[in-house]
């Protein structure tokens, strides 16, 4: 068979998949995948057919190859996502939406599918989040530590682990000067020249 058989091949499941009818794509799709004449491309359209007939551990080994080539491409980014989050491994899937949805945000005019997509992830994400916190506050709370009676340092820490705050970390714009510690702001208790300074105020 020739090269032309299998680009006829290719197109016949193209239209499958077009129409829905991802087992008849399946079947032409692994043909080529057989015969060694499969690009990434191919391998994305395997998936797909893949995904529409339920077939997920056969989706997740056609989604390998697309990713190798293209590691940010948003389908197989997200598909990878939710077949993680099928399996119960939320750490997993909230990686894969992640790197998904930051890929996202540097292109423009997606198709209506895939935004689709996009905000289910972001929904999986907030669950996912939530879900984590009430699992550490039940763990906190077995153990007797009450965040709210806590020091502020490790309060702030709480916040930061639930992605509502952020390092603050320095970010000079000309010059770094090693070794400060990464406090943005002082406690004004914790210099005793601050009263002899503010009272000079007027001069």
């Amino acid at each position: 068979m020739d090269e032309t058989d299998y680009e006829a091949i290719a197109k016949s499941g193209v239209e499958a998949l077009r129409r829905g009818d991802g087992a008849a794509a399946r079947v032409d799709f692994e043909k080529v995948v057989a015969a060694g004449r499969a690009s990434h491309q191919l391998w994305m359209f395997l998936a797909q057919a893949c995904e529409i007939t339920g077939d997920d551990a056969a989706m997740a080994l056609a989604l390998s190859p697309v990713l190798e080539k293209e590691p940010r491409n948003l389908y197989a980014l997200l598909m990878k996502g939710e077949h993680q989050q099928r399996h119960g491994d939320d750490r997993a899937a909230t990686s894969w939406f992640g790197l998904a949805l930051s890929s996202a945000g540097q292109q423009q005019n997606l198709p209506p599918d895939l935004v689709a997509r996009l905000q289910r992830a972001q929904q999986a994400m907030r669950a996912s989040e939530k879900k984590f916190e009430n699992h550490l506050h039940a763990m906190l709370a077995a153990g007797g530590v009450d965040p709210a009676q806590t020091s502020p340092r490790f309060a702030e820490a709480l916040e930061i682990l639930a992605g509502r705050a952020q390092p603050q970390l320095q970010q000079p714009t000309s010059f770094y000067f090693p070794r400060l510690p990464q406090v943005p702001f002082y406690d004004r208790s914790t210099f005793d020249w601050v009263a002899g300074l503010e009272a000079a105020a007027p001069a």
